[in-house]
């Protein structure tokens, strides 16, 4: 943790966000290895040391990992009225330091600039790197910030090649990017690159708790893990910093329990999804169904998910390091990351997942007793298709069907290739099984899609799957 001391500055803002911004390298929180290169050449430059850090640097990483703070920071060292030279960082206190920081306020020292929009034709760069000729406005040296560096046009690039080239001692240029792959070789070679990391979980807890303590609030360690959870990684410090202010008016009478976290953030209860994985988890599909509709009805299903999907990691994690089986649990994962990546039949696509689950830690099934006579199975309910006109298969295809080929694999073929798409003839036909005898395709599903699997639409898809598959167009569910 790069926050050695609560040195974390406030200014007269209603924001704990912006109350609590890194006005300091060491302030920001997750990049300790690069700080202390960035305060390490600060240091060498302050006893002379003209050599000791390029004057263009490239800073790369997922967003909210904290680029754009750092070069504000950095920039505020180079313009600080008091810095400290021992240490190689801004005091974080003075008119510069606060001003550039905060962002919205304009520094005649500093020039920012977004690359994806208005900088990214060749006349725009052009118009910014002219500025590259004028002297500081402010102190001794100048500052030009270029966010999403990789939005630039091939022309706008070229543009700012020469410029960094010829780049006078005044002068420093700092791109930000999330794709430093897409931008031209010859701009990253030109520049000092610093890879940025999304600060950790136990990283962002701690700082709400120094935020909490530096508030006069009370606030546990399991609250606070509690907020992190609900504030999505790719958003970084700020979200979980936002989702905590979200709190301040309980907090400010009271310490919140994690329970008091999820109803103001509106996540999901873990213990709700910690029942339903239970019950998988048993070998119990009934009550696996159970409980996910029990579930569904206080929670939206993309929130439900998402605690699942994050507790069947943690789970599948315990499993690995214990070694026990974790493929069963890895296949479920696979699935509701899957369903969660896509807009549609999320619920249906989750629940198959988690069924699944269920099923294959159930125990193995006893030897079927022997029907009598007198009891005779039950019929199969049948499909007949509509008219389809067939390609012209061999009469006989259950023959024609090569040893050992699955024809499951084909059927879901045919329906993932269907316009549109069949998407809960899919998500059937992959928990299903079908074998060809006769003249008769026959799908056997599991007992709590059978009703699904019956609906006429989703009936109809797989009789024109069997058929673009060469197989017999009379479909039997079972």
């Amino acid at each position: 943790m790069v926050m050695g001391t609560m040195a974390l500055q406030m200014i007269n803002d209603d924001s704990l966000a912006n109350r609590y911004r890194p006005r300091r390298l060491r302030d920001v929180v997750g990049q300790r290895d690069v700080v202390e290169v960035l305060m390490a050449q600060n240091r060498r430059l302050a006893a002379g040391d003209k050599n000791a850090s390029q004057t263009v640097k490239l800073f790369s990483g997922p967003s909210g990992c904290g680029k754009t703070t750092i070069a504000r920071a950095l920039a505020a060292f180079e313009l600080c009225e008091n810095p400290d030279l021992e240490v190689g960082d801004a005091c974080g206190e003075c008119e510069a330091c606060l001003t550039i920081t905060d962002g919205r306020l304009q520094h005649p020292g500093v020039t920012e600039a977004d690359a994806s929009s208005n900088t990214s034709r060749k006349e725009d760069v052009e118009a910014f790197v002219r500025r590259f000729d004028y002297m500081p406005m402010h102190g001794e040296v100048q500052v030009f910030i270029l966010d999403e560096a990789h939005g630039l046009s091939r022309q706008a690039a070229d543009a700012l090649l020469k410029p960094l080239e010829n780049l006078a001692p005044h002068n420093r240029v700092y791109l930000l990017t999330t794709e430093p792959d897409s931008m031209p070789a010859a701009i990253r070679g030109r520049a000092e690159h610093f890879q940025l990391r999304l600060p950790s979980v136990q990283e962002r807890v701690d700082l709400l708790l120094r935020i909490a303590t530096s508030e006069g609030w009370e606030l546990s360690l399991e609250a606070a893990e509690r907020v992190v959870e609900l504030s999505p990684e790719s958003e970084g410090v700020r979200r979980a910093v936002t989702n905590l202010s979200k709190l301040s008016s309980l907090l400010a009478e009271r310490p919140v329990t994690p329970d008091d976290v999820t109803r103001v953030l509106g996540g999901v209860n873990a213990e709700v999804a910690a029942k339903v994985l239970d019950a998988a988890l048993a070998g119990s599909p009934k009550k696996t169904v159970a409980a996910i509709t029990e579930a569904r009805l206080v929670v939206p299903a993309r929130e439900f998910y998402t605690e699942v999907s994050r507790q069947l990691r943690d789970r599948w994690y315990a499993a690995v390091r214990s070694g026990a089986d974790p493929m069963p649990l890895q296949r479920a994962l696979a699935k509701v990351t899957d369903a969660l990546s896509g807009e549609d039949f999320l619920d249906l696509r989750g629940e198959l997942a988690l069924v699944g689950l269920a099923q294959a830690a159930a125990p193995p099934a006893a030897p079927a007793q022997s029907v009598s006579a007198a009891t005779p199975a039950p019929r199969p309910v049948t499909v007949e298709d509509e008219p389809v006109s067939p390609p012209a298969v061999d009469p006989t295809p259950a023959a024609s069907t090569a040893e050992g080929e699955d024809v499951t694999e084909r059927v879901i073929k045919s329906l993932e290739e269907m316009t549109p798409r069949p998407v809960i003839a899919v998500a059937i036909a992959k928990e299903a099984t079908v074998t060809v005898s006769a003249n008769t395709t026959t799908v056997t599903v599991p007992p709590y899609l059978l009703a699904r699997a019956k609906d006429p639409k989703q009936a109809q898809a797989f009789v024109k799957a069997a058929i673009a598959a060469g197989l017999p167009g009379k479909v039997e569910f079972a």
